[in-house]
Formats: structure tokens, C-alpha cells, sequence
């Protein structure tokens, strides 16, 4: 019997803690710099400190926010890669687990009885079998707001930022 149901993986989550902390700052990081770009927000003096940005220090500033934009990218991505292709090992070897089960069940008796047993277990179990379908729709969603989103949100930000700083 396998140990973890293929449904159950797809359905789970597929990030690890620290990759999903890597998650939380890249995308704040991401939403902070855009926000920055978009609405002009960039700052030309901190009253009480007394500083005052000039244009070269703007600049400065919007590169140094692309370097911490792109270490929480480079981060995230070796962290949900390294999460990605576990959940996916999980997945197939729950697949094969369960599949190596029916060969041992069909060994074990006649042919006429694991058809037998395999209709049965058909009929009863056409919910579960569209449930495994929404399963696996839900899991490759799942699997795009997870990986895909703060990859596309971070790469975004630094191109802003890069627009940015340039401009300046």
C-alpha cells in the first residue's frame, strides 16, 4: 500500500517552510519595489536623519533594492526547485507504489478474480475517480501560484527597478 495516496501529494503542499518564508519576502520584496517604481515613492531626503538623495544616490538606492530583489529570486528558485522536483519524486513513487500493489494483488490470484475485483472496485469508486481528475487540476494550479508567481512578480520587479534606476 503506498504510504501517501497519489491525491493526497497533489493536493498538498509542495513547499517546504524555509522555501515558503523564501516565498513570503521575495514576493514582499517584489510588491515593495514595484510599488516604489510605480508610484514614484522613491525618496529624496529622510528628514530625520538629515540625509538628502541626489539623483545618483536614487540610483543607487534602486540597485541596491535590485540586488535584494534578485538574492530572495536566486534563493526562492533553488529552494522551490529542490521542493519541486521532491514533490514530484513523491508523486511518481507514489504512483508506482500503487501500481506495483495491483500487480502483487493481481499475482496472487486468478485472472477472473482481480477482473472481478477490479470492476468492483471501479463501481464504487467513480466519485474518487473524478476526484483524482480535480485532483490533478487543483495540483498543477496549485503548482503555478506556488512556483510560478513570485518567479514572475520578482522578475517583474527587478525589471522595473533596472527601468528605473536607469532613467534616473
Amino acid at each position: 500500500m503506498p504510504e501517501q495516496p497519489a491525491k493526497d501529494l497533489l493536493l498538498g503542499d509542495p513547499l517546504d517552510s524555509v522555501t515558503r518564508k523564501e516565498r513570503r519576502l521575495l514576493l514582499g520584496v517584489s510588491v515593495l519595489a514595484i510599488a516604489i517604481v510605480k508610484t514614484g515613492l522613491i525618496p529624496t531626503k529622510i528628514e530625520a536623519l538629515g540625509v538628502e538623495f541626489d539623483k545618483s544616490n536614487q540610483q543607487a538606492l534602486l540597485k541596491i533594492l535590485v540586488l535584494v530583489t534578485l538574492y530572495f529570486f536566486s534563493a526562492f528558485a533553488i529552494y522551490a526547485t529542490a521542493d519541486f522536483l521532491a514533490w514530484r519524486r513523491a508523486l511518481q513513487r507514489a504512483r508506482v507504489e500503487a501500481f506495483t500493489e495491483q500487480l502483487r494483488r493481481k499475482r496472487e490470484g486468478t485472472e477472473e478474480k482481480y477482473i472481478q475485483e477490479q470492476r468492483e472496485i471501479w463501481e464504487r469508486s467513480r466519485t474518487a475517480f473524478a476526484g483524482f481528475s480535480v485532483a490533478q487540476s487543483v495540483g498543477v494550479l496549485r503548482a503555478l501560484f506556488e512556483f510560478l508567481i513570485p518567479f514572475l512578480f520578482g522578475a517583474y520587479a527587478m525589471w522595473v527597478l533596472s527601468f528605473a534606476a536607469a532613467r534616473i
